[in-house]
């Protein structure tokens, strides 16, 4: 959460409950990145490998993205970036790591959907 700018993340069975607490009824209510009919590749998967071009590894895989903050406080001490820009970068760094963690142990996806109506 920290690295994300989500203070407070909702569960699944959370964003269900305030919709019913909202007066919607949930019709249905799923995680899109689970697979209906046998394996499929995880969501966080282009975070973690190299099946890319190589700048997409580079932006995408842990090895790279520790490139990219080396290359940026070069860049500062250089002059050529402004003060500040390898912290962001270490920060987004930190955001990818959290983002794969909380997909491979289930506690978080960015494909929830839902599909809810408001009766009456």
């Amino acid at each position: 959460m920290h690295g994300i700018a989500l203070k407070d993340i909702a569960s699944m069975g959370e964003v269900n409950r305030a919709l019913e607490t909202a007066g919607f009824q949930v019709i249905e209510g799923k995680d899109r990145a689970v697979a209906e009919n046998g394996p499929t590749i995880p969501w966080y998967q282009p975070m973690l490998t190299q099946r890319s071009t190589l700048g997409n590894a580079l932006r995408r895989t842990p090895l790279g993205r520790k490139a990219f903050i080396g290359a940026a406080r070069l860049a500062e001490t250089l002059g050529i970036f402004p003060r500040g820009s390898a912290d962001v970068i270490r920060l987004m760094d930190r955001t990818a790591n959290a983002y794969v963690a909380g997909g491979q142990t289930g506690i978080f996806t960015p494909l929830y959907c839902f599909l809810a109506r408001k009766p009456g």
